[in-house]
């Protein structure tokens, strides 16, 4: 009997990637050739999973092409949306959703959680631009852990371009962002300009003038998830990593999060049919050293290693730890910074190898430190105010959110000396 986690899937983007997440799911269970461990799936092949949207769009899209992988009373749209407004998500989503919303939510999850053999947490999908995956995100994990104290909250949280989308969506990041640090017991954090440029390393020469669309976006994080959560498909590989099905997840939290005061993490990957350490290498190259020069110091990483039938990684295991550990320049108080997992195969493919890297870093130094400039100008300039007055949000909450931010930064900065 394996450990059974729940997807909630909160807004447009929640809900583009959590199919994208669930794809693999499926296709995993339809291929892999081991007993199906029903993680993310119940026994009925309905999804362990929940859907959430202001708007219809989105979830129409999705019930038409999938409905048969949903239950109808996991579904929950809206007419109007959040109008890019946390304030309007996290307040006045009575008026988006519907009136009942919170306590239908609640009991539905509630349904979920009895139908797992043995429920250990949740993992949330969202945005944090929208006003659906910023502010009604922010109000369902807040949710979730006052009715499951006891049980894991992940999210995984895609922050907006630096410029560009929105007008609010610094506030909304802000805000959001000092919720899940509130709330959630880790954050995995995916910039859109850093996706973009994940996916343009990938690409020939030839190609990489090409546009990024949103659909390689989406299967981008939705595979580098997948990569890191799903379970290890090979029983040799769970022993020798000590990984119980379904855990990996929590498991991931415990070695790349290990205080509470540092759970934000990024996740990369690479794939190609070379050897483990020529792989390393590539990765090393691409990912650890970037073409704008800022390197990231790391508190803590956690390696899997996809594609491994011939049981070979652990042979290269000296040399590729100090690859690693040298590429991500660990820090020296943790005497085990990095911790790997193996798996015989990487999502059905039939040949090729994949390094998944799940590490806390600096950078979310950087980008608090962009967030909170951003803020303060807008804010000293009252710009927007009146729509977040508008819905119920007030002056503590924006000045409770700059100094959770500030010192999120001052604990990165101080562990990393």
């Amino acid at each position: 009997m394996a450990a059974n986690n729940i997807v909630v899937q909160i807004g447009q983007c929640g809900n583009q990637i959590g199919r994208e997440f669930t794809n693999f799911i499926q296709t995993d269970d339809e291929t892999s050739n081991l007993p199906k461990a029903h993680v993310y799936q119940h026994y009925d092949n309905k999804l362990r999973c929940l859907c959430i949207d202001s708007e219809p769009k989105v979830i129409s899209n999705l019930l038409s092409k999938h409905g048969k992988s949903y239950r109808k009373q996991n579904i929950f749209s809206g007419r109007t949306g959040c109008g890019a407004n946390w304030a309007l998500g996290y307040h006045g989503f009575q008026n988006t959703i519907g009136q009942s919303f919170m306590d239908n939510f609640l009991e539905s999850f509630r349904k979920e959680v009895e139908r797992c053999d043995s429920y250990v947490g949740c993992i949330l999908l969202h945005s944090m631009s929208g006003g659906t995956g910023s502010g009604l995100g922010s109000r369902i994990c807040q949710a979730i852990r006052e009715e499951y104290p006891m049980n894991y909250i992940l999210s995984a949280g895609v922050s907006p371009h630096r410029s560009g989308e929105s007008p609010l969506q610094c506030y909304n990041s802000m805000l959001s962002l000092s919720y899940l640090q509130k709330y959630a017991d880790g954050v995995v954090l995916y910039e859109n300009d850093e996706v973009i440029n994940r996916i343009i390393s990938f690409r020939s020469k030839a190609e990489s003038l090409k546009s990024v669309s949103l659909a390689e976006m989406n299967q981008y994080i939705g595979r580098s998830l997948a990569g890191i959560l799903m379970p290890l498909s090979s029983s040799s590989s769970n022993l020798s990593s000590c990984v119980f099905p379904g855990k990996e997840p929590w498991e991931m939290l415990q070695t790349t999060c290990p205080m509470p005061s540092h759970k934000f993490t990024s996740v990369q990957y690479l794939s190609k049919a070379v050897a483990w350490d020529s792989l390393v290498r590539s990765y090393v190259q691409n990912n650890c050293r970037p073409k704008s020069g800022t390197i990231l110091d790391s508190i803590s990483c956690l390696a899997v290693a996809r594609g491994d039938k011939d049981y070979s990684f652990y042979k290269f295991m000296p040399r590729l730890h100090e690859n690693l550990k040298a590429g991500h320049r660990c820090v020296s108080w943790n005497p085990f910074p990095i911790d790997y997992w193996t798996a015989e195969t990487d999502f059905g493919k039939a040949s090729g190898r994949t390094l998944y890297i799940c590490s806390n870093n600096c950078g979310v130094v950087e980008y608090f430190d962009h967030i909170l400039s951003k803020t303060s100008t807008m804010y000293e300039a009252k710009a927007f105010l009146h729509w977040y007055w508008r819905h119920g949000c007030t002056e503590d909450d924006f000045s409770e959110a700059r100094e959770i931010l500030q010192t999120v930064m001052t604990n990165y900065k101080e562990a990393l000396k």
